[in-house]
């Protein structure tokens, strides 16, 4: 299924813009976009040669690429099994009560509305992170310690969970919403990687700041 955008505009396609809105997340861009896109095949049940760059996009499916949008909505994405590190090909990547399997330190401009990520290795999640307001993106260590390199944003809840170890790492963090720990660890060492403004509920695990917060 493809959303295409409107062509009854008056404006000439070099002077429009698109103010695409995920659950109270509005991003506004100058510049041309392509199409938002959404995921039409599920990789739940995929084995260690299924990532996202495949042909899952879209109908007829086709592989993300960069000017357009993509979203998963309720499904199952997974990350490339390769060394080195992944980036998601679309310009953003909203998801919508969606999972994550990242088998590798991986990248993208991610849009999250009541999302999960699940480790399967002990590398990063870079690129950008929006926080949708009234949502929880869930993060599950999985017996691995990551690391939260990305730049988060946004007031939704964030919680952490699993057996292992969460570093956040970008002292660029503006994101003011809960950070939730439920289990094991939740830490930084990188002054304003926690901002000043969220505030913390730690029900169940550790949180362990190692700057003057």
């Amino acid at each position: 299924m493809m959303m295409n955008k409107p062509t009854t505009s008056p404006l000439p396609r070099t002077a429009r813009f698109r103010l695409p809105v995920f659950a109270g997340v509005a991003l506004l861009s100058t510049a041309l976009h392509g199409d938002t896109i959404f995921q039409t095949i599920d990789q739940a049940s995929g084995g260690t040669s299924t990532n996202w760059s495949e042909t899952i996009w879209g109908d007829p499916a086709a592989s993300p690429t960069s000017g357009n949008d993509y979203v998963s909505d309720g499904m199952t994405l997974r990350t490339n099994n390769n060394s080195g590190t992944t980036t998601f090909a679309g310009d953003t990547l909203t998801m919508i009560n969606s999972t994550l399997i990242f088998r590798r330190s991986s990248r993208a401009n991610f849009i999250l509305d009541g999302a999960t990520f699940s480790a399967v290795t002990n590398g990063a999640i870079d690129g950008t992170m929006i926080l949708a307001a009234g949502k929880t993106a869930t993060f599950d260590t999985n017996t691995r310690s990551p690391s939260l390199t990305a730049t988060l944003s946004g007031s939704g809840t964030f919680t952490k969970t699993g057996v292992g170890t969460l570093t956040v790492t970008n002292a660029a963090n503006t994101y003011t919403g809960t950070w939730v720990v439920t289990q094991d660890t939740l830490t930084s060492s990188t002054a304003g990687s926690f901002d000043t403004v969220g505030t913390f509920d730690v029900s169940g695990g550790l949180l362990d700041i190692g700057y003057a917060f």
